[in-house]
């Protein structure tokens, strides 16, 4: 099989994000808002939501229920839930 670019079309341009440019720890999960807002759950550094340029990070300090974040929801009114590993949290 032949893995040229001609299968997949143009090559993209890659930009990566750890530590050193705002993610605050690994991710376990991403979802993306209504608003275009992405929101990432981490594994002991609790949710950031990402808007195309920089990172907002929630943790118990700003009321989220725990650090370790397996899973996000946004609701029909908007709200995103966090499913963290202590309890769940709502964000309105």
């Amino acid at each position: 099989m032949n893995l040229d670019t001609t299968d997949y079309g143009q090559p993209g341009n890659w930009r990566n994000f750890d530590g050193t440019n705002g993610l605050p720890g690994p991710t376990i999960c991403v979802r993306q808002d209504r608003e275009g807002y992405l929101w990432l759950g981490t594994y002991n550094a609790g949710a950031s939501r990402f808007d195309g340029e920089q990172f907002k990070t929630f943790s118990r300090d700003q009321g989220l229920a725990g650090e370790v974040v397996w899973d996000l929801h946004q609701d029909v009114a908007g709200n995103i839930w966090f499913g963290t590993l202590t309890g769940l949290s709502r964000y309105d």
